[in-house]
């Protein structure tokens, strides 16, 4: 069972929130929670549920929903980091690809590229490996449209979330290969969208995202996880919520 990170998770607080048509049921446990994760995700989106979301059994989607009249498929992964080892490898390419890119006389890619000097690599290595994983995964769709929901629940988000643009005609044709037409992040504990990015009609990538993700740099120091080791100056609080943005 999923560990209840709020009181807005409980389920009776959950049953309270949605209507009861749209509650998710079944034996399986995890498939509950994952119907539960959709509801949020749908509510905090503003799409239009008009039942409960089905489970599929792979190689289809996880779920199979209807949003504003139209059947829609989606899959969801959440975003975690496994293990800190694959922040520092993942920092450890990205610094092979920064002298690649000197080597060759490229400065303003180079440039561009973050390397082990930042602590945020953990956590957008987790969401760099899950969103490559699931881009590259095959599953059979009938035809219908499907998106691809990644959360956030166990980890906390680390923006900004625009570092994705550093490769922004990898994720393009990334996605643009793969069976999703727009990859969704979220965060479970606070209900909140992060934002989405797509392949658009001119082969580039759209990204929309909260800008209250980002950095605030006048912020106190606090540590990303509570006795995780990070010195008061690695990691910084993310801006407050003030209000809410429309996607």
């Amino acid at each position: 069972m999923r560990l209840i990170s709020s009181l807005a998770q409980h389920p009776e607080v959950r049953k309270e929130r949605f209507p009861e048509r749209l509650w998710p049921r079944g034996t399986d446990p995890r498939e509950v929670d994952e119907g539960w994760i959709f509801l949020e995700f749908a509510e905090a989106a503003r799409l239009r549920l008009g039942e409960p979301p089905r489970h599929l059994q792979y190689p289809f989607p996880d779920l199979q929903c209807m949003i504003n009249g139209k059947v829609m498929l989606f899959e969801l992964g959440e975003i975690l980091e496994s293990d800190l080892g694959e922040g520092v490898a993942y920092s450890g390419k990205q610094g092979q690809k920064k002298m690649e890119a000197m080597a060759r006389g490229d400065t303003a890619t180079a440039a561009s590229i973050q390397t082990a000097g930042m602590r945020s690599f953990p956590a957008n290595a987790s969401l760099d490996r899950m969103l490559r994983q699931k881009l590259a995964k095959q599953y059979e769709t009938g035809g219908l449209p499907c998106h691809l929901l990644l959360f956030y629940d166990q980890q906390r988000p680390w923006g900004p979330f625009d570092y994705l643009l550093q490769s922004p005609m990898e994720f393009a044709a990334l996605i643009r290969q793969s069976v999703f037409k727009r990859v969704w992040v979220f965060y479970l504990p606070s209900a909140t969208l992060i934002g989405y990015l797509e392949h658009s009609h001119d082969g580039t990538l759209r990204t929309v995202f909260d800008q209250r993700f980002h950095f605030d740099f006048r912020a106190p120091f606090r540590a990303l996880v509570p006795g995780g080791g990070e010195r008061p100056d690695e990691i910084k609080t993310f801006v407050p919520a003030l209000t809410r943005q429309n996607h």
